[in-house]
């Protein structure tokens, strides 16, 4: 998800209105500094607003991981959400 913020929207139209799939599982990279982190790398920062989303799937699971045991050390914190899409009768 090393997207701007207007395709995500375009993205999130085309999910919900068109394709309508039964579930949705996003892999958002929301690097961080901490400790063991690589300086040099300077990764992507977006942070995607979720709430346009969530108005037709309903958040099911969510992690946070952090990516710092490979050698050498790789910088990030990891977002995985995972949704279902809300029947509406």
């Amino acid at each position: 998800m090393h997207i701007d913020n207007d395709s995500w929207e375009e993205i999130v139209d085309s999910l919900t209105n068109i394709w309508k799939p039964n579930h949705i599982f996003l892999n958002e990279l929301i690097m961080k500094i901490f400790p063991g982190h690589c300086p040099d790398r300077e990764p992507p920062r977006l942070f995607h607003d979720y709430s346009k989303l969530e108005e037709s799937y309903e958040l099911i699971g969510d992690r946070i991981s952090i990516r710092d045991t490979l050698e050498p050390a790789v910088q990030g914190y990891y977002n995985f959400r995972f949704y279902k899409r809300i029947i509406i009768e």
